[in-house]
């Protein structure tokens, strides 16, 4: 195996930690929905009481839970595509490919709407994921509010 090769299997090594992290992330979202949404039905099902208050702020600490879960694994999935990013650059440079790889990536971006450069851009997707589980956290403490005040 010559350096080219061990380079470039480094590069694809991080690229999947980055494609598992993603995954994991969404795994455990999916669950975390789920069963918030279950306990949900199954508290409510004969209307909020304080008995209820238990499974809200389990579905509070659920979505707190998630947000971090899910900014760790932003960071971890943001680290290895540096780490990657940076490998392909060395290569690149070695094997004497920088300029195509960069006129490739004009050609892309000049392709792109003005409207989602100035906008889409400037929208991260973890904060989508982030909010996910926030939004969940404040169901449940919520309605843990409700129950007390009502």
């Amino acid at each position: 195996m010559d350096k080219s090769d061990f380079l470039w299997k480094m590069v694809e090594e991080n690229y999947t930690q980055v494609r598992q992290h993603e995954t994991m992330r969404a795994s455990i979202s999916n669950i975390i929905i789920v069963l918030s949404g279950a306990l949900l039905v199954f508290s409510s099902k004969d209307g909020v009481n304080k008995s209820d208050i238990p499974a809200f702020l389990f579905i509070a600490a659920l979505g707190l839970f998630g947000a971090l879960f899910s900014l760790k694994h932003y960071e971890r999935a943001r680290h290895h595509g540096k780490i990657g990013s940076q490998i392909r650059k060395k290569l690149a440079k070695e094997i004497n490919a920088e300029q195509i790889i960069e006129e490739s990536a004009k050609e892309a971006m000049s392709m792109d709407s003005p409207f989602y450069m100035k906008f889409i851009k400037l929208v991260r997707l973890h904060f989508f994921w982030m909010f996910l589980h926030l939004f969940i956290s404040l169901l449940g403490a919520g309605l843990s509010v409700y129950v007390i005040i009502k």
